[in-house]
């Protein structure tokens, strides 16, 4: 059976060609189809010796030499964000339409959004998000932050188990064995987090620095930690 969306994708989904202030990207000729949306310079031969090509032209006014402009007033379909990841300039744009689960057969689905993340350096990258809930209930500047900071479980979590609590190498295939390190994993994070945010200058200790400090004196914190019936983390 066709799809709808599939059919209709072009009339729900038209972008301008021209360049936009919310998407500072290279303007497209093509209107999207399917999801998906040509990510290469629209090139174009030079019309007078006098003028300058207009590759040229659409590169130097789609992203400035400085960065990136900062953004505009969020709306509720529209917002973005420009900040440094890892010391380099990003801009993050998302624009959301409201959808009906007949248009393209996922249960529940009530919006769908397209998250533009530009970064110097890299190849700009575009995403397609859905979820249930309304405009008036994830405007477009929470759906934006929300994307963003489901990183944090990522980085904060799940980084450490792997790296330092070496999880994804554990040996043991008893559930019972499994579930118990997996919450005493989890409590050594937890804990890690309270000693760090006692720490003078806590951005820069990292889980291996509170390992160290429980093993010292031949582990007298650690075992302090775990005998001493009202335990401080200092």
């Amino acid at each position: 059976m066709k799809s709808r969306w599939r059919a209709n994708s072009s009339e729900n989904w038209i972008w301008p060609a021209v360049p936009s202030l919310w998407m500072l990207c290279i303007p497209r000729t093509k209107p999207p189809g399917n999801w998906f949306w040509n990510t290469e310079p629209t090139l174009c031969s030079r019309s007078k010796t006098t003028n300058p090509p207009c590759a040229r032209t659409l590169k130097k006014s789609s992203r400035p030499a400085g960065g990136f402009p900062p953004p505009l007033a969020a709306t509720p379909t529209r917002a973005r964000t420009v900040e440094k990841n890892k010391g380099v300039a990003e801009s993050r744009t998302l624009e959301s339409r409201p959808i009906a689960t007949e248009d393209i057969g996922f249960p529940f689905a009530a919006q769908a959004a397209l998250v533009s993340r530009q970064h110097v350096g890299r190849k700009d990258e575009t995403v397609g998000l859905i979820t249930d809930r309304s405009p008036q209930e994830l405007p477009a500047q929470a759906w934006l932050q929300a994307n963003r900071q489901g990183w944090g479980i990522e980085n904060g979590t799940h980084l450490r188990l792997d790296v330092s609590l070496n999880d994804d190498r554990c040996r043991v295939r008893n559930c019972n064995g499994r579930w118990i390190l997996g919450r005493l994993r989890r409590l050594a994070i937890s804990l890690y987090m309270h000693w760090r945010d006692q720490q003078p200058n806590p951005r820069s200790l990292w889980f291996t620095d509170f390992q160290a400090a429980l093993g010292e004196d031949n582990l007298a914190k650690a075992f302090a930690l775990v005998t001493n019936p009202h335990p401080k983390l200092n």
